[in-house]
């Protein structure tokens, strides 16, 4: 298994969409909902260590395991949705619990946005390294 093939075609996705969701789509909503904690200047680093831990968490306890075991789609939907749901559910509960004023709407988007995330790049992530792999 090539981990690192893994970690950069999950990467790619990954990074397209959230630039997508929060650049594009969510932008105005974030704004209004967090302005007041929201950095005027994104900080480049924690930001790309995220992305890393983030999809090789992915990769290694999920998509890896998934393709080397060749299991059915159904269950590769279901150990990303797990996954998704612990890890963002982890941030925004203990930031719901712990920023003042931090919204409960945010809270249970950005939970079902890690679930949503988590399902589409694993899903995309297996379906082309097995095009590319064959």
């Amino acid at each position: 298994m090539n981990i690192l093939l893994m970690m950069l075609i999950a990467l790619v996705i990954y990074v397209t969409f959230d630039t997508v969701w929060v650049g594009v789509i969510a932008t105005n909503f974030y704004k209004s909902k967090l302005g007041h904690v929201i950095s005027s200047k994104i900080k480049l680093i924690p930001a790309l260590i995220f992305y890393v831990v983030f999809i090789y968490g992915l990769v290694f306890f999920v998509i890896e395991p998934a393709i080397s075991e060749d299991v059915i789609i159904g269950r590769l939907i279901s150990l990303s949705a797990t996954y998704g749901l612990v890890t963002y559910g982890a941030f925004n509960l203990l930031s719901k619990s712990t920023i003042k004023d931090w919204p409960t709407v945010i809270t249970f988007l950005n939970i079902l946005g890690g679930v949503i995330m988590s399902i589409i790049v694993s899903v995309g992530t297996y379906w082309i390294y097995g095009l590319i792999i064959g």
